[in-house]
């Protein structure tokens, strides 16, 4: 059974937890910066293009809408996805 794209663990995670890691290098918007390394609860999902997503999570007490690529969210609890 080939493994699930990024874009449908995504979507079966909603509800789970993830971990905002940004290791790629690049500029990153001070929003993004301040959520390094933060745990959240992923509310929503929005594709916007091959590798980049639109998100909402539920992190220090409130829903942030956040611009990300693949790879700057760690799926926790996923291993089995």
């Amino acid at each position: 059974m080939p493994k699930p794209s990024f874009r449908e663990q995504l979507q079966s995670h909603i509800g789970g937890l993830v971990r905002v890691r940004l290791d790629r290098g690049g500029a990153w918007s001070r929003v993004l910066r301040d959520f390094n390394g933060k745990i959240g609860l992923l509310v929503r999902v929005d594709y916007l293009g091959p590798t980049r997503w639109r998100v909402d999570l539920l992190i220090d007490g409130n829903i942030e809408a956040l611009v990300i690529y693949t790879g700057d969210l760690e799926l926790l609890g996923a291993e089995d996805a």
